[in-house]
């Protein structure tokens, strides 16, 4: 079981994945998967579209996201 690796210490079993890609104007694109549960997936989802809208020169972008599969 895999646990939640948002910064916030979260100790819940993540359920989802997700591919973020930060971009800013003076350093090289970098890319980052995290697992993360339903809640913080939720916030990242929001955080990631409130950065666009506020600042397009500096990106926090889902590039991709899924669920875990469970067995």
């Amino acid at each position: 079981m895999a646990t939640c690796q948002s910064r916030e210490g979260c100790t819940n079993r993540a359920t989802h994945w997700v591919l973020i890609e930060y971009s800013w104007p003076t350093l090289p694109k970098e890319m980052r998967t995290y697992l993360l549960c339903v809640d913080h997936m939720q916030r990242a989802q929001k955080s990631a579209s409130n950065q666009i809208s506020k600042y397009p020169e500096t990106g926090i972008r889902i590039v991709e996201h899924g669920t875990l599969q469970t067995n």
